[in-house]
């Protein structure tokens, strides 16, 4: 519990790189360096490959299926990184995400959701939920779909990404 003399800001804003390690600090890197206020409009962001990140398996027949808007890249300074997520399966296709978790990843669905191996939702949009690091996990994407991801620290390590009939 914090006490009234304790004025640490631990609030989350998708506005501001933030981590628990930089609370810690007091809001300062490792170098004593003051923390910046980081503002993105996402709208003025171009959507780019996920390949980087997700692998091959993020483009079919030349299309890219998974897209990322990067917000914000705070690793080097020790923080996570922050992107929106664009899933744009084909009709009759989901693409099965597998991945092991290497830092905390916060997932906020924007539109879209989960599904089952069906293509049944599973999850809508407003959904959150939190793959701690360390925890395999996968996602199956069967409608087009966009989340916001904070990662604490290192994106997930990206097991495969398949690209599936739907069942």
């Amino acid at each position: 519990m914090m006490g009234a003399a304790d004025t640490t800001d631990t609030t989350l804003s998708a506005a501001t790189a933030y981590t628990a390690m930089t609370a810690r600090r007091g809001g300062r890197f490792a170098g004593g360096e003051q923390m910046a206020t980081v503002r993105i409009d996402p709208d003025t962001v171009a959507w780019t490959s996920a390949v980087p990140f997700y692998g091959p398996g993020a483009v079919h027949d030349g299309v890219d299926l998974i897209q990322l808007k990067i917000l914000s890249d705070r690793r080097r300074e020790g923080g996570g990184i922050t992107w929106i997520v664009r899933f744009q399966p084909p009709p009759g296709k989901l693409i099965k995400v597998v991945a092991k978790a290497l830092s905390d990843e916060h997932v906020f669905n924007l539109a879209g959701g989960r599904g089952t191996k069906s293509g049944t939702p599973a999850r809508s949009s407003g959904a959150y939920s939190l793959n701690t690091e360390g925890q395999p996990h996968s996602a199956m994407i069967a409608q087009e779909t966009e989340s916001l991801i904070i990662y604490t620290g290192e994106p997930d390590q990206v097991l495969s990404v398949d690209l599936c009939d739907i069942a």
